[in-house]
């Protein structure tokens, strides 16, 4: 153990000087000043590096540079930036990592917040684990550059370019300023990414749709006779190969239609375009749907745009696809919903209840008359939904009341 010494005292004086209680230290002015400027500058050399590293991490946290090894530089989303003109990539937490400047003025979108710039995607083309960069712009004016599809490295490195306008555009003299309504579509095909465009022209509104591979190869361009729009990749037929599903306008007819390719090669254009009877390849199926008597009612009597609409294609699960065709721009939207199944025929046609309260609202205003049988309307519609064949036009009862007969 240790030994304590108690020592007493009487006044402070005693406490002062009595040597075994305060060791006094006794040194000049000089030595004194000296001793506290080396404190000063060993503090100095601690407190000042770290600050500047509490700066540095403080500074890497707000606004993460490429240059920290931790910086996420792998593009996960585009923008096309209109006021700069230019495409604007980001990784997964919002940060810009890089900007192309593009040849002409893109066209403005940003009025419509549905259609907020996004004229890109991005796909990891060679499984390196970074992304690669899909664009196809679209201007507001004539430019060399439209209809063209570009290809970026992840780090901003332009990689090679593919036409995806119509076929024989890219040979011609023309800037394509006919061009309008695109579309660019990341999808899968037997596990693998492919790419799919669209692109509509203004004169008579038909579609080129375009499907290439992840590396930029053509599996083929197929024109519709009007606006399309791309909507489902799943295999329906059975075949271990997904069907790629659009859904249309087709001009001809005035009506909604359904159009089926296969994902191998897409070369055709739809029935009749051109007025060609050819048979077309690859085709596997184009499907008229009927317009109903609540898409017949005038626009001028009702205030609003009845014209049948593209509107969904859903999986139903046992090889079946639900198609979704709008009737009425009133929100929400009236829809009759005609089921396929395995064949790519029409088994049955029902309507959501958007559809039957605005049936009710019009028979209540006098312009419809009150359907008694809902089941014979469905019936109805199915039997009327019709079919593009070798033959020509076929309608779902006839070839119904062909196979009753065998």
């Amino acid at each position: 153990g240790q030994k304590l010494d108690l020592a007493g005292a009487i006044t402070i004086e005693s406490v002062v000087n009595d040597p075994r209680l305060l060791l006094v230290e006794r040194s000049s002015v000089t030595v004194y000043i000296a001793r506290k400027a080396v404190k000063a500058r060993r503090s100095i050399w601690v407190e000042i590096p770290v600050l500047i590293i509490l700066l540095m991490i403080l500074t890497c946290i707000v606004t993460p540079t490429k240059y920290m090894p931790w910086f996420d530089d792998n593009p996960a989303f585009t923008l096309a930036n209109q006021p700069n003109n230019s495409l604007d990539v980001f990784n997964r937490d919002s940060v810009l990592l890089w900007s192309d400047t593009l040849p002409c003025e893109l066209l403005e979108v940003v009025s419509n917040p549905s259609l907020i710039a996004r004229m890109g995607c991005t796909i990891d083309i060679d499984n390196d684990g970074m992304n690669e960069i899909v664009t196809l712009p679209q201007y507001r004016q004539l430019c060399s550059d439209q209809g063209w599809l570009h290809y970026y490295s992840y780090d901003g490195r332009p990689l090679y370019d593919r036409f995806a306008g119509f076929p024989g555009d890219d040979k011609s003299d023309s800037l394509h300023n006919e061009y309008g309504g695109y579309g660019l579509y990341l999808v899968t095909i037997q596990n693998e990414p492919a790419i799919i465009t669209e692109i509509t022209k203004d004169q008579g509104a038909p579609s080129c749709i375009r499907l290439f591979d992840a590396d930029g190869q053509s599996r083929g361009s197929y024109i519709n006779g009007g606006a399309t729009g791309f909507r489902l990749a799943q295999d329906i037929c059975g075949d271990e190969r997904e069907e790629l599903f659009f859904l249309n306008f087709y001009n001809r007819m005035n009506c909604a239609s359904l159009l089926v390719l296969s994902s191998d090669s897409i070369n055709g254009v739809s029935p009749l375009y051109n007025n060609s009877l050819e048979k077309q390849d690859n085709q596997l199926a184009y499907v008229l749907f009927p317009v109903t008597v609540l898409g017949k009612v005038p626009n001028e009597l009702i205030s609003e745009s009845n014209q049948p609409g593209i509107q969904g294609v859903q999986a139903a699960g046992d090889h079946r696809v639900d198609v979704y065709v709008n009737e009425s721009s009133k929100l929400p939207q009236a829809c009759i919903i005609y089921t396929f199944d395995r064949r790519l025929r029409v088994i049955k046609a029902t309507e959501n209840n958007s559809y039957r309260r605005r049936y009710r609202e019009l028979v209540d205003a006098g312009f419809l008359q009150p359907i008694d049988n809902w089941s014979e309307f469905e019936n109805q519609l199915r039997d009327a939904v019709t079919y593009w064949t070798d033959s020509g036009w076929v309608t779902e009862g006839q070839l119904q009341a062909v196979e009753d007969l065998e």
